[in-house]
């Protein structure tokens, strides 16, 4: 009886987790800025809507890309200068300006 309990609870706390991711994602997609997300290895997690409409690719075509495959040369450039190692060392990092390459563009 006790196991049947643990488990009807484990499966509560389940369907709650992903209800709350499920929430988590449409406030994400939906918010007006335009964001992405990545994984530790710097492959996209997750982009939101305006992101995505931003650079006219689907979601499917930026999920588990890595974020350099969506900006210009020049930027592809920036992005390889040393700013994560130094927001590790320092704790923060000045602003960096990257420039999009949007698919109708592409590079």
């Amino acid at each position: 009886m006790f196991d049947r309990h643990l488990a009807g609870l484990a499966e509560r706390e389940a369907a709650a987790l992903r209800a709350s991711d499920e929430r988590f994602r449409r406030l994400y997609n939906k918010t007006p800025p335009p964001l992405y997300s990545r994984r530790e290895d710097g492959m996209i997690e997750h982009g939101s809507d305006a992101w995505l409409d931003l650079l006219g690719y689907s979601r499917d075509e930026v999920i588990g890309r890595r974020v350099s495959d969506f900006l210009t040369e020049e930027s592809v450039t920036r992005h390889r200068e040393p700013v994560w190692p130094a927001f590790l060392a320092e704790g923060m990092v000045e602003d960096v300006e990257y420039q999009a390459a949007t698919k109708d563009q592409g590079r």
